[in-house]
């Protein structure tokens, strides 16, 4: 497999002309090109934020990715974003943000945000089994810790991203 560039920067994957599944001679697209410029995270936890970077770069290697280490914060940063017309292309909520001086949880957040933009994409995520409350508050998708498989996520994006 090979990735290639669009001419507006997108990447994407294609099985080479070999492979065996192939049956014509051009590329067979695996993946759509996503326009991902954006990525925020915002969680309390600097090691969730590292280990979501690393990911979200893999998934998205043109991203440029922030990080808010509370809600206030995160909610600052996508509102700037809003006003200057270079809005995040995806932003994920930990729900459990312990650090935020005014004890806001994810879905708060989350609430706060889509106010903002109608049209973020908004990921929810906690080890907590709480999808629906974060769904009803607004987001996009949840991700439950421990996040195994990062490409399912992508794949879950898509739609919103794509949209």
């Amino acid at each position: 497999m090979s990735c290639s560039t669009t001419e507006r920067g997108d990447s994407c994957c294609h099985v080479p002309e070999n492979h065996a599944e192939s049956k014509s001679r051009s590329p067979k697209l695996l993946c759509s090109p996503i326009p991902v410029r954006r990525v925020l995270h915002i969680d309390d936890d600097p090691c969730m934020c590292l280990l979501l970077k690393k990911k979200f770069k893999e998934l998205f290697p043109e991203a440029t990715i922030d990080t808010a280490y509370n809600g206030e914060d995160g909610v600052a940063k996508v509102h700037k974003s809003v006003s200057e017309g270079s809005i995040y292309d995806i932003v994920t909520v930990d729900h459990d943000l312990h650090t935020c001086p005014e004890r806001l949880d994810g879905a708060k957040v989350i609430r706060m945000l889509r106010g903002l933009d109608k049209k973020l994409v908004l990921v929810g995520i906690s080890s907590n089994n709480i999808r629906r409350e974060h769904l009803k508050a607004g987001a996009n998708v949840f991700m439950q810790k421990p996040i195994a498989d990062f490409k399912k996520t992508r794949t879950q994006l898509e739609p919103f991203l794509t949209a």
